[in-house]
């Protein structure tokens, strides 16, 4: 129950920090160790649903589309650490 709700809360708010308080981790990158492939499907199906006219290059949508599971969990702990500094 607790892996679900920290699913649907990431889906619903986007914010690994919002679901790092919740759970009571001490580091967004535990979070992020456990969440990330969560943030990666919906990034995926957010770059599918791109049209050509949205300015997403083809070049940048197959950099995002290619990125290992170690580089997605980098990026995540990086915008969250990015958006813990601005919150």
């Amino acid at each position: 129950m607790r892996h679900t709700f920290a699913t649907r809360l990431l889906r619903a708010t986007g914010n690994l920090e919002i679901v790092r308080k919740a759970l009571g981790h001490a580091s967004v990158a535990t979070t992020a160790d456990t969440y990330a492939h969560l943030v990666q499907d919906d990034v995926d199906r957010g770059i599918r649903s791109l049209s050509p006219g949205d300015g997403m290059t083809d070049e940048l949508t197959a950099i995002l589309s290619n990125l290992s599971v170690e580089k997605r969990k980098a990026l995540v702990r990086a915008l969250g650490k990015r958006s813990k500094k601005k919150g």
